[in-house]
């Protein structure tokens, strides 16, 4: 208050020197005055005014002006002159303290009795520069170990966990400190409001999930923030700490107009309520002129010397619990059938290839546990690291050719819209390095991780039974490191024991029969089996699953598939030659009862005897070449076989002699060709 002569010091003694303007600096060393210490030069101050102390005497019931002049003399003898002319006459007050004074002392005494305080027409405000502002972690707590973290003097960016509470210092600072505090300066606000604001503003892509500004809670007194809250229940924007629950980036804004309201305009306190005597929204503090106005904001962002503090906010881990290996395309089996993927990669894209599927979300999350919807390929996704680690049982049998079993494994999302397929090659036994690409997290905080496997499968080399081992899954993101825990360079990740063993199994379709020879009938039935190689011993077999007593075939080391699904592991799609004269139903063959489809019919179309004999090929037409490769089987060379089998159709039976099937007995007449009496 102006009229408080107490109020804030005890004044500075100036000389003007004739001259109309005077450069006050406040001292740093002011006194103790009536108990209370006063301010330093680093002083903020809300509503100040100057206050000129005048020395006055009384003429008549009149206060004048006592002049005087002590631009040649020293303070003493000047204010000690002053007492004896103008006031030792008329009173004895000051009487010792103006005789061979100091001159402090004489004013002191002149000013307390015998003078009157003029104010400055306008009030003013005395503002900070801005706000240094630091972050550091302390484990969510009010202990004093810290991890220095960032701070605003710089555009560097802090890497943060969601979901986790920081610390926030903060100062409002002194002109051209950048660091030390301007006392007196206060500041409380939640929220955005008017004319305070505290709060992290979004700076990422226009396509991130969240893009709302959040609420700080920033509590400042006498130029430093104060306190500091841990987490609780109730309270989501703790005092003077920093906690998002989202990633993406982000910049920490505090600004302040409020404090220089006295120099707005409009302010209803001001004589002249149409002239501001400060630049609105500005942060402007000086050019050159001490006549210039100063700026009306204060702002952390002030160019070239503060920034807002940026943040990028990161997950603390991630959640692979909804990963788990599966037989595909028939999800309900524990085996699958050897197939390269390089020679299937357009299966892949309809999810019918055969292959054992490792397939889940990898979720990211923060550390209170909340997913993160910014974390999508669209916004803040990063590229994550995942290893899997798997073992082939037994690890001494390899194939037939005794070179090292290939494993192929393929990464696709028909949902990506994306039809490209990575095709990599591993050892069999060994942990697999995959890199996820953050094109994947297209839905919010969810990475859809579908990943298949298989090994190597040559068409003339047939591989024995084992079975692969799934350990543990896990996966780490480099790109996201992040300060948190009091560790820096914290690395977020997961894991998942996904503990799954499938069986392999090496698999062929083929007839009962690789040819059908002398069919004197119209049609015959060629059953077709689906048998898997195994030229191990029976325990050995028999350990990989195979029914060593049902599963007998006529063909030494193969072993019908009992439970072959045609519909989901492989139908026989299959045609006779172009050239035949005969048909094959049913097309395609997928009713498979233990292994075997017994209603396979071969049918002439043409029994004139001028065509006969002829033989059909029974091939397997191109769709179930690109479709169930792992059913086809050539022993001699490492391509799709050109026939699975054929049929041989003669002439009349009369032509014959024996029992035909009727049980009739055929014309002795005969051609003199074989009978085949013992095959009927």
């Amino acid at each position: 208050i102006c009229r408080d002569p107490d109020s804030y010091n005890m004044g500075k003694l100036v000389k003007f020197n004739n001259n109309s303007r005077v450069k006050i600096k406040i001292p740093d060393d002011f006194p103790i005055l009536n108990g209370k210490t006063t301010y330093p030069d680093s002083l903020a101050l809300k509503n100040a005014a100057f206050r000129v102390w005048l020395l006055v005497k009384k003429v008549g019931d009149k206060n004048i002006v006592v002049e005087h002049n002590c631009n040649t003399q020293s303070d003493s003898s000047c204010f000690d002159k002053v007492y004896k002319d103008n006031y030792a006459s008329s009173s004895n007050k000051c009487a010792s303290e103006c005789t061979n004074s100091s001159g402090t002392t004489c004013y002191n005494c002149l000013r307390k009795n015998f003078s009157l305080p003029i104010c400055s027409r306008d009030n003013f405000a005395i503002r900070p520069e801005s706000y240094h502002i630091a972050i550091s972690d302390n484990n969510e707590t009010h202990s004093d170990t810290k991890v220095s973290i960032s701070e605003n003097n710089s555009s560097a960016t802090a890497n943060l966990a969601a979901g986790y509470l920081y610390h926030l210092d903060i100062n409002a600072t002194k002109f051209s400190s950048q660091q030390e505090k301007a006392l007196g300066y206060y500041f409380s606000v939640v929220g955005d409001k008017n004319t305070k604001k505290a709060i992290t503003q979004f700076n990422d892509s226009v396509n991130c999930n969240d893009t709302i500004n959040h609420d700080l809670n920033i509590y400042m007194l006498n130029g430093q923030s104060e306190g500091f809250e841990s987490l609780d229940d109730n309270n989501n924007t703790p005092e003077n700490g920093l906690i998002l629950n989202n990633s993406g980036r982000y910049q920490l804004h505090l600004e302040d107009s409020e404090w220089t309201k006295v120099d707005h305009k409009g302010y209803k306190y001001k004589p002249f309520k149409n002239h501001s005597d400060c630049n609105p929204d500005s942060t402007n503090l000086y050019n050159g002129s001490l006549n210039a106005k100063r700026g009306c904001d204060i702002k952390s962002n002030l160019t070239g010397s503060y920034y807002d503090l940026n943040v990028n906010m990161h997950p603390y881990r991630f959640d692979l619990n909804t990963i788990n290996s599966y037989s595909n395309p028939n999800s309900t089996s524990n085996y699958i059938y050897i197939n390269d993927l390089t020679t299937t990669q357009n299966l892949i894209q309809n999810d019918t290839v055969m292959a054992i599927k490792v397939t889940g979300q990898i979720i990211a999350l923060g550390k209170d546990g909340k997913e993160l919807s910014n974390y999508s390929s669209s916004c803040s996704a990063q590229n994550l690291n995942l290893s899997l680690g798997f073992n082939k049982i037994p690890t001494d049998i390899n194939d037939s050719l005794g070179n090292n079993l290939t494993l192929n494994y393929a990464l696709y999302d028909s949902n990506a819209g994306d039809n490209s397929v990575a095709i990599k090659s591993k050892n069999s036994d060994s942990t697999l390095n995959i890199n996820f690409n953050n094109r994947y997290f297209y839905n919010p905080s969810q990475g859809n991780f579908n990943s298949y496997f298989n090994f190597k499968r040559e068409y003339n080399n047939p591989i024995n039974p084992f079975k692969l081992h799934f350990n543990t899954i896990s996966a780490q993101s480099i790109n996201d490191k992040i300060t948190v825990d009091l560790q820096k360079n914290f690395i977020p990740s997961g894991a998942k024991e996904l503990n799954s063993t499938k069986t392999l199994y090496y698999a062929k379709v083929k007839s009962e029969s690789d040819f059908y020879d002398d069919i004197y009938d119209d049609n015959v039935t060629t059953p077709l089996y689906v048998s898997l190689f195994c030229n191990q011993t029976l325990n050995y077999c028999a350990n990989y699953g195979i029914d060593t007593n049902k599963a007998l075939t006529s063909e030494y080391n193969w072993w019908l598939s009992l439970n072959h699904n045609g519909n989901l592991e492989g139908e026989a799609i299959l045609k006779t030659n172009p050239s035949s004269k005969a048909s094959i139903t049913p097309t395609p063959i997928k009713n498979f009862i233990d292994g075997v489809a017994n209603d396979v019919t071969v049918v002439s179309l043409d029994r004139l005897p001028s065509n006969l004999p002829y033989t059909v090929f029974i091939e397997p037409d191109a769709s179930m070449v690109n479709r169930y490769p792992w059913l086809l089987y050539n022993q001699y060379s490492n391509t799709p076989p050109k026939y699975i089998y054929k049929v041989r159709f003669v002439d009349s039976p009369a032509a014959w002699s024996g029992k035909g099937k009727t049980g009739h007995t055929i014309n002795v007449n005969s051609t003199g060709r074989k009978s085949k009496k013992v095959d009927w």
